[in-house]
């Protein structure tokens, strides 16, 4: 979701609206457990620690949990 949303990907509900607040959007809807990603050396950056982080946020914002994958190879070990 956050390199989408740095590309200005638009996402929209059922009704083709645009959603403003995806983490909330997806826990109305009965999410409850987020996967992000922690890269070392991400060569695009959307993964990295400040990213991560803010991510993490925003998800537990919207009273949902997250599963925090660390990737310690930038690359296909």
């Amino acid at each position: 979701m956050p390199e989408l949303e740095t590309l200005g990907t638009p996402f929209k509900n059922e009704n083709n609206a645009v959603i403003t607040n995806n983490y909330s959007y997806l826990a109305a809807k009965g999410v409850n457990l987020v996967r992000l990603r922690l890269w070392i050396n991400h060569s695009g950056r959307a993964y990295d620690l400040t990213k991560v982080l803010k991510q993490a946020k925003l998800v537990k914002a919207a009273e949902m949990n997250f599963l925090l994958d660390f990737h310690y190879s930038d690359t296909w070990a």
